[in-house]
Parts: C-alpha cells; structure tokens; sequence
C-alpha cells in the first residue's frame, strides 16, 4: 500500500501536478506512520517533502529541511537523497547570494550522486549541479555535468523520472551552445510531459514558453527563473512592454523569497528596459 501510494506522489509530479503530489506525498507519510513504517516517512521527508515545498516557493521550510537531513547524515545517518538536499539548499543559497555555499553544494551534489546511480535521482540531481555551476560562473564544471547527464540520458530506453529538472539541464546546454546535443537524447521520448515540453521549450529559446508550462505545474520556483530569462530574451528584442510584465511576474516571486542575486537582475533589467 505504501509503495501504491508514494508511485502515485511521483506519477502526479511527472505528469506536471504538483498540488496532487503534494496531496498525494501527505497521505503516503500519514499512512506510514499509521502502521509504523519508519523507513517510508524517512525516504518521504528527506525527498519529496524537500522538493515539493522547494517547487512550491517555500524556500524557508524547504531549507530547513533540508539543512536538517544534511545534520543528520553529517551525524552519520544515510539518506538515499543527500545529493538533492545538497542540490536544493545549493540552489536556495545561490538565489540568496552564497555563490561559494552554491557551488560546494553542487560539487557534493555531483559527489553523493553518481554512486547512487540511479535515473530518477541521478539525472535531476546532475540538472541541479550543472545550472549552479553555470550559475556561479564555472562554465568547465557545467559543461562536463551537461556532458555526464546527456551520456547517461543516451543509454536510456525511456526517460522517465529522469525528466524532472530537465528544463534546467536544458537552460545549460543552450548557455554553452550545446543544446543540440540535448535534444537529440530527449526528444524521441514518447511521453510528452509538461517537463519534457518545457524543457524542449528552453532548447530552443522559448523561454516564455517554458515559463507557462513550468507555472500551469504550480513550478513557481522554476517558471520565475524562466521568466527572467524570457525577460532579458525581450529586453534584448525591444519589447520593452512585454520584458516588464515578465520581471514584474519573477520580482513579486523572488522578492517574497529574498532571492537577492535574482531581485538585482531582475531590477537590473528593468532600469534597462526603462
């Protein structure tokens, strides 16, 4: 019953619904403790407890949590999803301008997760590592994280969980002029979720786009990334009526978020398109 259960939490987000996730991922740990399952709480509370709330724009709670796992597993505990704890704080601390914290976050990101090696922990995890360090300037480390996750996305036969954060892996792989590489892996796949379309999106540079996509999945955290891309994007055109509305959609977000690196590109471009 509980593996019926927490399969359900991770098909809803896969199909692009967070809010049935999150649902879903409440009434998995409420059954778990029913019947004493310590184990399954666990796995649920250092996982998707994590990334949802992060998804979500609950970056305190996320944080919190995931600083918390990080404790534990320094105490000497094991966690099947350290890496994305590290991943999630790592992205949390760049936006707040730890870009140092940032990239040793994602180093142990890269570190902790290969061994694991499984797709559906392995491939967001590595999209995570690789838009920090691309993020923080350290275009050699992105490049060979982008060039590590396109490797292992070519031996797979269906991608599966391994599209969750793709749209990210993606935004790297324009940046370095590689998004070709990419897109040959990704697109053949069959099943058309709203993270495979938004990442497709992000390879060609339709970043407005993706922002939709990743916002219609209650992705606040993702689809405000996107749309201060898409904002520079229309800066650069001289659609300065349309640049605005985007940063003023990505501000609101990354301001109640105190995202301070995010709050200063976005007012940045908004005293450009002025």
């Amino acid at each position: 019953m509980l593996r019926g259960h927490n399969n359900l939490t991770a098909v809803y987000i896969l199909q692009g619904d967070l809010v049935q996730s999150r649902a879903a991922q409440d009434r998995t740990v409420e059954l778990a403790k029913h019947f004493g399952h310590r184990g399954h709480v666990r796995f649920i509370e250092a996982g998707a407890a994590v990334a949802n709330r992060y998804m979500a724009g609950e970056w305190d709670d996320a944080l919190e949590r995931a600083e918390s796992v990080i404790a534990h597993a320094e105490a000497g505990a094991r966690f099947y999803q350290l890496a994305g704890m590290h991943a999630f704080r790592g992205l949390i601390r760049l936006a707040r301008g730890d870009a140092d914290g940032a990239e040793s976050d994602a180093e142990l990101t890269v570190e902790l997760v290969r061994p694991v090696k499984d797709p559906q922990a392995l491939f967001p995890d590595l999209a995570m590592g690789a838009a920090i360090f691309l993020s923080v300037g350290n275009q050699s480390r992105a490049g060979q994280t982008l060039a590590e996750a396109v490797a292992g996305l070519r031996e797979l036969h269906r991608l599966g969980f391994a599209v969750i954060y793709l749209p990210l892996q993606a935004w790297v792989a324009v940046t370095l002029g590689r998004a070709s590489d990419l897109v040959e892996v990704i697109e053949p796949e069959p099943f058309r979720s709203p993270w495979l379309r938004a990442s497709l999106a992000v390879a060609s540079r339709d970043f407005l786009a993706a922002a939709d996509l990743l916002g219609g999945m209650g992705i606040v955290s993702d689809e405000a990334f996107f749309r201060l891309r898409a904002a520079d994007q229309l800066v650069d055109e001289g659609r300065r009526a349309e640049a605005d509305e985007q940063l003023m959609r990505a501000l609101a977000f990354y301001r109640s978020v105190g995202a301070t690196r995010y709050v200063r590109e976005g007012e940045a471009l908004l005293a450009a398109s002025a």
